[in-house]
């Protein structure tokens, strides 16, 4: 070989050496950053494709625990009844212990009555002269009461002579949308108008205030703890207590009113 051409290849390897080894301490150098050929989701989010494959196991998982139609309506296969009919924005119901219920059928100014014996199918209005009632309770002995809320009244209908006569009950309200009866006859009473949750004392017919701080109630209930054999005088502290159960659809915490120990 012509000691020429070899000079001349030992030039070219040499020179290819330390270009590579010049590219190398380059790319070392101080100051500089690497090129990285990841693809960009894995360099910004070096745990993405692990957790996106995470989640693709776990829909996966649980999709093959999906209940079927059949078990989805399992627990509410019951029939829902329509009974009576001809009502016009129903506001109250209630039900007495024959299974009579009762409607405060608020855009038709009256409280009518399905009766059970008829299989739901008759409707009979009780007393008159009501406007725009929006509650409605009744008594052991069938009595219906209303939250006439129209005409700022709670009123008594009496099941003795065939729901005939109406009488007042208390005074002062506004507005009251709620109304609920205890064993005694003591009738509670929701008066939105004013703010307030009253008692009206079966022995008397005076009207207590009971809690305070109320906005707009609109509904009320009595249970059996707030029975008392004798009327509760109004000197007597209620107290107002907060449960752990929001109102449906509102979020709103409800006030419950405990009756004091004897």
């Amino acid at each position: 070989m012509p000691l020429s051409s070899a000079i001349d290849r030992s030039c070219v390897s040499s020179c290819a050496t330390s270009q590579v080894i010049s590219s190398d301490s380059r790319a070392a150098a101080p100051g500089d950053r690497p090129s990285d050929k990841r693809p960009r989701m894995e360099r910004f989010f070096p745990l993405g494709k692990w957790v996106l494959a995470l989640v693709l196991l776990c829909v996966s998982a649980l999709s093959g625990f999906a209940p079927s139609a059949a078990a989805q309506t399992a627990h509410f296969s019951w029939a829902i009844t329509t009974v009576g009919s001809g009502f016009n924005s129903p506001q109250g119901v209630a039900v007495d212990a024959s299974g009579n219920i009762f409607v405060a059928d608020s855009s038709n100014n009256a409280v009518e009555e399905i009766t059970a014996s008829s299989g739901y199918s008759t409707v009979v209005r009780l007393g008159g002269g009501f406007n725009s009632p929006q509650g409605v309770a009744v008594d052991a002995s069938g009595n219906v009461f209303v939250a006439d809320t129209g005409n700022n009244a709670v009123e008594e209908i009496v099941a003795a002579g065939g729901y005939t006569q109406i009488i007042p009950l208390g005074s002062g309200f506004s507005a009251p949308t709620g109304v609920a009866v205890d064993r005694s006859g003591n009738v509670f009473v929701a008066d939105q108008g004013n703010n307030a949750v009253k008692e009206i004392v079966a022995a008397d017919n005076s009207v207590i205030s009971l809690g305070s701080g109320f906005s707009n109630p609109q509904g009320i209930a009595v249970d059996a703890s707030g029975t008392s054999s004798s009327p509760i005088p109004a000197t007597t502290p209620w107290r107002r207590s907060w449960p752990r159960a929001a109102t449906l659809r509102s979020f709103r915490w409800a006030a419950v009113l405990t009756a004091p120990s004897a």
